[in-house]
């Protein structure tokens, strides 16, 4: 059976962000802005969790040198959309996939 195939980029990602120089920078950012940017902006003020990268980066270069700032959970999960996944496809027992009401997930 075969795994599943790794984005060399996601895991690169996970690695940087991983490291003790990002929790301190992450850390630091947060105590330096606690209040949320983008809320800031509107007039409100929101409670900040995410250290952001603003230009985003492309190097581990940028990764550790580039502006960050303070994101509320709502701002940083809009800015940051995760990919749909694709919906799980179920096979029978004979092989064939199960479409719609056979599915079993659903319950009748």
């Amino acid at each position: 059976m075969q795994g599943r195939k790794r984005n060399p980029h996601t895991m690169q990602l996970r690695e940087w962000y991983g490291t003790g120089l990002w929790k301190r920078r992450r850390r630091l950012q947060l105590i330096r802005e606690p209040w949320c940017a983008i809320c800031a902006r509107s007039g409100r003020a929101v409670l900040a969790v995410a250290a952001d990268h603003r230009d985003g980066f492309k190097t581990y270069d940028e990764f550790v040198r580039g502006m960050l700032q303070s994101l509320c959970q709502q701002c940083s999960s809009a800015r940051h959309p995760m990919r749909q996944a694709e919906p799980r496809r179920w096979t029978g027992l004979d092989g064939y996939v199960i479409d719609g009401d056979d599915d079993p997930r659903r319950r009748r």
